[in-house]
């Protein structure tokens, strides 16, 4: 059956406001869109940038406060102070998994500022200044808990502690650097599901601390989209802060962009064996590039 463009539009609409979940925080209202009723009740980094790019086109105000859920609960303090959690448990029941009761302690792909600066560009003229200005701060402490925290090699190339982290779940690809956290060489779906939850104990053992994993020989991958999508996050900010009038910070991020390109052009784009380019991901745990 051929659809429309317009009943796929309202379809989609529908579908984003039926899935759309209202809460509070500290006494200040917040909404976001739940990827899936029942199933995935909670709030994901990168699934709300990507309802956030979508929402532009249909609900700019809720677009922004899809972003505004996604910062709040941003670590506050500690060695990963400022990152932004891959989960947030709006009312409660983080525990059991992440000794939290609102939030995970790893990561998703930084898309913050790309889903920022899409909205702004749907946003009537002048509406965007406010929104940016509230999650600016959010999404430079992102990009420099990312340099101070997850680049231990000084190479502009961040490292993932959990496949969960590259938004690739159960991808084939990570399982070399899973070796030391599956049982009995179990590399069945059951088998790397219990080393997927294994490994996350084990972060919050080692604080997730990358350099203490790695030397641990538990996971710990500079991811080729993780780092490919970084490359095109700081540009964003980069705008954000020509809108709001920051030249030095337009600058460093410019900078900061330019070092993630070259960085991902010079280590994980690889000659090919049939020739043309192959793209690999750079294994702290096993030694080297695994394409």
């Amino acid at each position: 059956m051929n659809y429309t463009l317009d009943e796929i539009t309202r379809a989609s609409a529908d579908l984003l406001r039926k899935n759309r979940v209202h809460s509070t925080m500290n006494g200040q209202p917040f909404r976001y869109t739940r990827p899936a009723p029942s199933t995935y009740e909670q709030q994901w980094l990168w699934d709300s940038c990507f309802h956030a790019i979508a929402l532009r086109w249909l609900d700019p105000a809720m677009a922004w406060d899809e972003l505004r859920a996604v910062v709040a609960h941003a670590i506050p303090d500690g060695p990963d102070a400022g990152m932004l959690p891959h989960m947030t448990y709006w009312d409660g029941g983080g525990e059991a998994l992440w000794n939290h009761p609102n939030r995970s302690f790893i990561t998703q792909p930084p898309l913050v500022a790309v889903a920022a600066m899409a909205v702004a560009a749907k946003s009537p003229a002048g509406e965007a200044v406010g929104p940016l200005r509230e999650l600016y701060p959010a999404i430079a402490a992102f990009h420099e808990w990312m340099d101070r925290r997850r680049d231990p090699d000084g190479d502009d190339l961040v490292a993932c502690i959990h496949p969960w982290e590259a938004g690739w779940d159960a991808a084939p690809r990570f399982d070399p650097a899973m070796a030391n956290v599956v049982a009995n060489g179990d590399y069945s779906h059951d088998g790397l599901r219990a080393g997927r939850m294994r490994l996350t104990a084990l972060c919050h053992s080692y604080g997730c601390d990358p350099v203490a994993l790695r030397d641990a020989g538990y996971f710990h991958v500079e991811s080729c989209d993780f780092n490919a999508v970084r490359v095109a996050d700081p540009e964003a900010p980069r705008a954000m802060a020509d809108l709001l009038d920051k030249p030095a910070d337009a600058a460093c991020w410019h900078a900061r962009a330019g070092a993630v390109q070259r960085a991902v052009a010079a280590k994980m784009w690889l000659p090919a064996p049939v020739g043309g380019l192959q793209v690999a991901d750079l294994s702290g745990s096993g030694g080297g590039a695994t394409v």
